[in-house]
């Protein structure tokens, strides 16, 4: 008997999304992605601190919230609107994670506080 992995079950283009947004932070940054019934969730965090004296705490948790009506904008593009799309997504999220302060004073084994991009179908799908 075979089985599937979670990678099998995904939706390709969040497959592709979270490919996209992975080229946009450090290889070692945990980025997970959920299909939701509202959209998509690819949510980013980090480790930080020094890990030779186990200080290292996650940094704050990015949501990045990809709404129906975006997803819907964007499958409704030709090839070249999407490459358009995709080089937008990969803009919005370099322009915020500049924008970003990762550090937090939540205690190491509590959960850190999250902050919410919602992708808006304006900002991706620009004709």
């Amino acid at each position: 008997m075979a089985f599937r992995t979670d990678r099998q079950l995904k939706d390709p283009l969040l497959l592709h999304w979270e490919h996209l947004v992975r080229l946009t932070f450090p290889s070692d940054t945990d980025i997970r992605s959920y299909q939701e019934e509202g959209g998509y969730r690819i949510a980013v965090a980090w480790r930080m601190g020094d890990p030779e004296i186990y200080t290292e705490n996650w940094s704050r948790e990015i949501d990045i919230d990809i709404p129906r009506e975006t997803i819907e904008a964007y499958r409704r593009q030709d090839e070249k609107g999407r490459n358009m799309a995709d080089e937008n997504l990969v803009s919005l999220v370099r322009l915020k994670k500049r924008e970003f302060h990762p550090e937090h004073d939540t205690p190491r084994y509590h959960v850190p506080p999250q902050e919410h991009w919602r992708v808006a179908p304006e900002e991706l799908v620009t004709r």
